[in-house]
């Protein structure tokens, strides 16, 4: 009887650990590509200051506006920003590091700009302002076409759209590359690589790269 017992038992625990779910994979945060070189989740002013002593660094906040976390509680945006660094591939950079003030970074933006208007000087002619318009045009997409074939190689070719302009542009619109950003969503992780004109900031002509791992921080 005790044999049979046994063979009840050891039944019923098979079945149990045959029907019990497979515990639940906890979310993995993709890890920067490297096309971010020293800059990570932990740059800060001391890091960029060190990293690179041609930039101008500072950091700056921003009031609260209707920012609050899950209990309430107002978040203000801190921004650490180093201009005119030096970062290959992309050349003289704006590097930001963004988060909410005591929690950890939240954004990272490198950005290359080229301003138009230093092809225009005094006395240029217009051969000359064309001939210096075309070289910024073509150094800004060799950068873009360098890191989106990077990115591609590892992630897949994402999603192209159009980038934040003035124009009233719709998804039946065809993307137009010079005036476009190209997402990853990867998990814990997304990646933006963009080309063009930044209504933001006083429209350059720019490539920019965006990692955010806080879909709640507003950039």
């Amino acid at each position: 009887m005790h044999r049979h017992l046994w063979l009840l038992v050891l039944t019923l625990l098979g079945t149990c650990r045959a029907s019990t779910p497979p515990p639940t994979a906890h979310l993995v945060e993709t890890p920067l590509p490297d096309v971010f070189g020293p800059i990570d989740w932990s740059t800060d002013a001391d890091s960029l200051r060190a990293r690179f002593p041609e930039a101008r660094v500072w950091e700056t906040d921003h009031d609260p506006r209707d920012w609050k976390d899950e209990e309430g509680r107002e978040l203000v945006a801190v921004e650490v920003v180093a201009t005119d660094a030096h970062l290959e591939p992309f050349g003289t950079v704006d590097i930001r590091v963004m988060r909410f003030e005591g929690h950890a970074p939240a954004v990272l933006v490198i950005q290359r700009s080229d301003n138009p208007g230093e092809c225009f000087p005094g006395g240029a002619s217009q051969e000359q302002s064309d001939a210096c318009l075309l070289r910024l045009e073509r150094a800004r997409r060799a950068v873009y076409d360098s890191l989106a074939a990077r990115l591609t190689s590892r992630f897949g070719p994402g999603k192209l759209d159009h980038l934040e302009s003035e124009a009233m542009l719709t998804d039946k619109d065809p993307v137009d590359i010079e005036q476009s950003e190209r997402t990853w969503e990867l998990p814990g992780l997304v990646l933006r690589l963009a080309l063009g004109m930044d209504p933001r900031y006083h429209s350059p002509m720019m490539v920019r790269l965006v990692a955010s791992r806080d879909p709640q921080y507003p950039y």
